[in-house]
């Protein structure tokens, strides 16, 4: 019989229908043939959904909520990156500006002793000057003076 199998012999194929259909036929179960029924309908346009496993649509519906996450990480990252960024150029200005402030003290100080030192000389020179001269010369009794 295997001989007849392997050479596809038609006498062996109309043996086989022939022993098929003298066994007793019973009914389908009524869920085999809902299942049966269905099958028709899941060719249309949303049939496909039926046979897709549920751990494939999560991850179909889980895409774009990851695609959003890296989106905003990366954001965040940058935001990151700018803020850091800032800090130091805040830094940095803060030290320069404690050197500027430094050499404005030491060039007030500087200006503040020439200042002192011009004042010093300038008043007390025409002073000295005025009470030498005074002395030197003769005392005269001016009229205003007598009375």
């Amino acid at each position: 019989m295997n001989d007849d199998i392997e050479h596809g012999d038609e006498a062996w194929e109309r043996a086989l229908k022939r022993a098929l259909s003298q066994l007793p036929q019973e009914p389908a179960p009524r869920s085999l043939q809902r299942k049966l029924r269905a099958i028709p309908r899941r060719e249309n346009f949303w049939g496909w959904l039926h046979d897709w496993r549920p751990a494939w649509v999560f991850a179909l519906l889980a895409l774009p909520l990851v695609l959003v996450i890296a989106v905003q990480l990366q954001r965040l990252e940058q935001k990151e990156q700018a803020l850091a960024h800032q800090a130091v150029q805040v830094a940095q200005a803060r030290q320069e500006l404690v050197l500027a402030l430094s050499y404005l003290e030491k060039a007030n100080e500087i200006a503040n002793r020439q200042i002192a030192q011009a004042l010093e000389s300038g008043l007390a020179r025409p002073v000295t000057d005025n009470t030498v001269y005074g002395l030197q010369k003769p005392l005269e009794i001016t009229r205003e003076l007598q009375l």
